[in-house]
């Protein structure tokens, strides 16, 4: 009986489909660490493969997932090609980098926490992103001034048990991709 409602509901109704595949990715999506986007995708394909399981006509809904695909890559921003994100280095040498400090304040167990926008590196290369740092001795900076120094650039460490709390994708989000650890035989100018 059940499955006789179900299959006319799904005949008269293919949106009802699309609505049912998508609550289900939205459950799915709670239990996983699913991006909102791939599962609408995905509920949209479940869509249109239903619709040809079903031979409905399935031309107005392709055209409505192309366009909405279309604005959906005019809509993202990509990333430039001198994004920090993108950059690569060694791990146990230090970079010479100069950037505006953006926000200060304390983290949790006593050290200096700065927000650098890091905008050369020691090549003198142009770059563009956004590094933290924690300073274990306080240097007297304020929002705005210019940091010239050398560092250890490290990629936040990704969380070791699924209950702690993600530092690392909440860096992310924030679009800070690295930690600046300062180098301790240097010290940094402050302009």
């Amino acid at each position: 009986m059940l499955n006789a409602e179900l299959h006319a509901a799904l005949v008269r109704r293919p949106l009802f489909l699309f609505a049912l595949s998508f609550i289900a990715g939205l459950l799915i999506q709670s239990f996983f660490n699913f991006k909102l986007f791939p599962v609408l995708v995905l509920a949209v394909v479940l869509l249109l493969l239903a619709l040809i399981l079903l031979k409905k006509s399935t031309l107005i809904y392709i055209v409505i997932f192309l366009v909405g695909g279309m604005l959906r890559l005019a809509i993202t921003r990509t990333p430039d090609q001198n994004d920090l994100r993108f950059a690569s280095f060694a791990p146990d040498s230090t970079v010479a980098f100069r950037g505006c400090v953006l926000a200060t304040g304390q983290s949790a167990n006593g050290k200096q926490r700065l927000a650098i926008d890091v905008y050369s590196l020691a090549d003198s290369s142009e770059v563009t992103g956004l590094v933290w740092s924690y300073l274990r001795d306080p240097i007297p900076v304020m929002p705005g001034d210019t940091l010239i120094g050398r560092g250890f650039f490290r990629s936040p460490s990704p969380r070791s048990n699924p209950m702690d709390f993600d530092f690392a994708g909440y860096l992310a989000k924030n679009n800070v991709f690295w930690i600046l650890y300062p180098d301790p035989k240097s010290s940094w100018s402050i302009f």
